[in-house]
């Protein structure tokens, strides 16, 4: 969905009109997640809405950068990190006091980022914003890198 932004500009006594679009980045959701995925279905109302949240405002590599305070008043609920991170354990990893990752976000929303696809350009630049997030070697080599993630405690 676009939205237009209307403004105006005045620029040597004469006004203007500014006309900006701005694009909403769309999610995909699998459609069984309420039946099949298990994980999901044990979770609370409020991390479920939290859930839903998360991947609707994180960044195009799945970080988001923390507002409790934004995500509970517009969730009309008090969401305490501590709990939903605990109910989310395996899922983010924290990478800061303010920062999560969405560790299986790319994947699923984009299939298996691979550096050496360079004809691929919305794949390149998910892969720069997980180098500038400090997160390429984390994706790329979950494995290797398991144990320097901070996961979430249970």
């Amino acid at each position: 969905m676009d939205f237009l932004t209307i403004g105006s500009c005045y620029d040597t006594g004469v006004a203007t009109s500014l006309i900006t679009r701005s694009v909403m980045a769309k999610r995909f959701i699998e459609s069984t997640i309420w039946t099949q995925n298990q994980w999901f279905r044990k979770l609370d109302t409020k991390t479920k809405l939290f859930w839903f949240y998360l991947i609707s405002n994180c960044d195009n590599v799945g970080v988001w950068e923390e507002d409790f305070e934004l995500v509970s008043f517009i969730l009309h609920e008090e969401i305490i990190k501590e709990e939903v991170y605990a109910d989310l354990n395996g899922k983010i990893f924290i990478l800061s006091d303010k920062k999560i990752w969405i560790r299986d976000f790319c994947d699923f929303q984009y299939g298996k980022l691979k550096e050496d696809e360079i004809t691929n350009k919305p794949h390149q630049s998910y892969i720069k914003l997980l180098k500038q997030h400090g997160l390429w070697n984390i994706y790329s080599n979950p494995m290797d890198a398991l144990d320097r993630a901070i996961f979430t405690k249970s």
